[in-house]
């Protein structure tokens, strides 16, 4: 049987993103993610099955590591309890993630097989 992806538009995405981040900034004012140019929108990234989240400064200094894990955690948390999020998990479970590549990383949820449409 073939399962149809679930979808999102980009504009729930955005929204439920900008809230996790505000949260995570709120609970855990020491790590900084400041948005990459002047209009202030964070980038969102989305790999389906790997991580939907935003990226983050890395490599990270020692100091820094124990930071980014609370940081990561209160986001995630923010997210999953997004009912329009909480929908795109897999069997129902959303999951923190960590997903680094060469000099970037991404923090945010695991998702299943998801669709972002406009």
């Amino acid at each position: 049987m073939t399962r149809k992806p679930k979808a999102i538009s980009i504009r729930q995405l955005q929204a439920a993103v900008k809230t996790a981040l505000e949260t995570a900034k709120k609970e855990h004012p020491q790590f900084s993610i400041e948005p990459p140019d002047p209009s202030g929108n964070i980038p969102v990234i989305c790999r389906p099955w790997w991580i939907l989240g935003i990226p983050v400064p890395w490599p990270l200094r020692p100091t820094e590591v124990a930071q980014a894990v609370q940081f990561s955690s209160a986001f995630s948390r923010t997210l999953a309890a997004n009912t329009q999020i909480a929908g795109l998990g897999i069997e129902g479970k959303i999951e923190p993630a960590l997903y680094v590549a060469g000099a970037e990383a991404t923090i945010g949820v695991v998702t299943g097989d998801i669709t972002v449409t406009e």
